[in-house]
């Protein structure tokens, strides 16, 4: 991640931004601003989304099941390459260990049709948003406290 307050995230051009629907923006100029931690929550979100459309495709829509396992390794992917380990490269090497580990587990779901690879990768999804959550909003809590 850069150590910018807010990344822009040009409108359209960016293919994530329809994953991220749900989540606090502000319109500023040509683009859309989000907070750093609103946009991590937000990714997570996404990828989320993605692997409870592939629970649900399973066994009835192949093609939809594939498509969604794809958007979900590729948001995770980008998850991993935001990774900043000028900041804590302890974390981001536990963090790249887990992406990796719920890119294979996404892969074997892809091939295997596996339901509990999938029901893995959601479950360490939910918890890493749930756990991103609490820091924004600490952070948040934080600000307001010295504004």
């Amino acid at each position: 991640m850069n150590n910018n307050r807010y990344r822009e995230v040009p409108g359209g051009e960016e293919p994530m931004l329809e994953e991220m629907t749900n989540t606090s923006m502000q319109k500023d100029g040509p683009g859309i601003m989000m907070d750093p931690g609103e946009t991590l929550v937000a990714m997570y979100n996404a990828a989320i989304n993605r692997v409870e459309l592939a629970i649900a495709n399973l066994g009835s829509d192949e093609n939809a099941l594939q498509e969604n396992i794809l958007k979900a390794k590729e948001i995770i992917t980008n998850l991993s390459r935001a990774l900043d380990y000028s900041y804590n490269e302890e974390l981001c090497t536990n963090l790249e260990m887990i992406y990796f580990f719920m890119l294979g587990r996404l892969s074997s779901a892809g091939k295997d049709k596996n339901l509990d690879d999938l029901s893995i990768v959601l479950r360490h999804l939910s918890d890493m948003r749930d756990t991103w959550r609490q820091a924004v909003d600490a952070q948040h809590s934080e600000k307001s406290a010295i504004e």
